[in-house]
């Protein structure tokens, strides 16, 4: 999973490039990518605990 991450990353990178009015932009594209990386560590927990990968 490591290419999405790349993938999402990217995209936030992409996003502070794009000029806005929104100050908080930094900050949400931060809390963005914290939630993605949750989200992708319970996708890992769910595949080695529930579908049996090992």
């Amino acid at each position: 999973m490591p290419e999405i991450f790349e993938c999402f990353y990217n995209l936030g990178e992409l996003l502070r490039l794009i000029p806005t009015e929104n100050i908080n932009m930094d900050r949400e594209i931060q809390e963005y990518e914290n939630k993605t990386l949750d989200d992708m560590a319970q996708n890992r927990i769910k595949l080695f605990e529930q579908y049996g990968y090992c």
